[in-house]
């Protein structure tokens, strides 16, 4: 398959142009369908919808005595606004992302700040998909790893992969057959 023959956009192209290795051949190329809402964003949207609220009242409380003392809300705000739009900010971002796999290996590409470019890549191996979700109309997600996150109440993990998959099942088939061959 040759990046020219894809429908990406050129931007698009030269992301997975430069992410590919010299004598890489790509086999299959797709983006994922952009939603809104995912179990991560909806978590984050609604839970601003309350911080927002505490801020507005903390803010008019501290403004009938200081105008000033009422500033110290503005760091607030900007959080609260930045986990309002975290749903937007995630759809902007799966707009951007392509999907690919080699002969070698699996990527999600997707810009990240500044210009740069982050791809997360995982080994074709057998037994690569760990897990595969199928929504009504076909898509899906395509769970190939587990990324361990830190923070203060400890561990735990967030499932890596490919989200939001058109024909899920088709590219589970594709990788499923692909890491046989290996």
């Amino acid at each position: 398959m040759k990046l020219a023959d894809t429908d990406l956009s050129l931007q698009d192209r030269q992301m997975v142009e430069n992410n590919l290795m010299q004598q890489e051949e790509l086999l299959w190329v797709g983006k994922p369908i952009p939603r809104l809402f995912s179990a991560g964003s909806l978590a984050t949207f609604l839970f601003s919808l309350p911080w927002l609220g505490f801020i507005a009242f903390w803010t008019w409380g501290a403004a009938q005595g200081s105008a000033i003392f009422a500033c110290f809300s503005i760091p607030f705000w900007c959080v609260g606004i930045g986990l309002f739009c975290s749903p937007w900010w995630t759809q902007r971002t799966q707009k951007r992302t392509v999907l690919v796999i080699t002969d070698r290996r699996a990527m999600e590409i997707y810009p990240g700040l500044f210009g740069a470019v982050k791809s997360r890549v995982w080994p074709l191996e057998p037994g690569m998909v760990k897990s595969c979700t199928v929504r009504k109309d076909g898509s899906g997600d395509l769970i190939l790893g587990h990324e361990v996150r830190y923070s203060r109440n400890g561990t735990h993990e967030v499932a890596r992969g490919f989200m939001n998959v058109p024909e899920v099942r088709r590219v589970e088939q594709f990788l499923y057959d692909l890491t046989q061959k290996q």
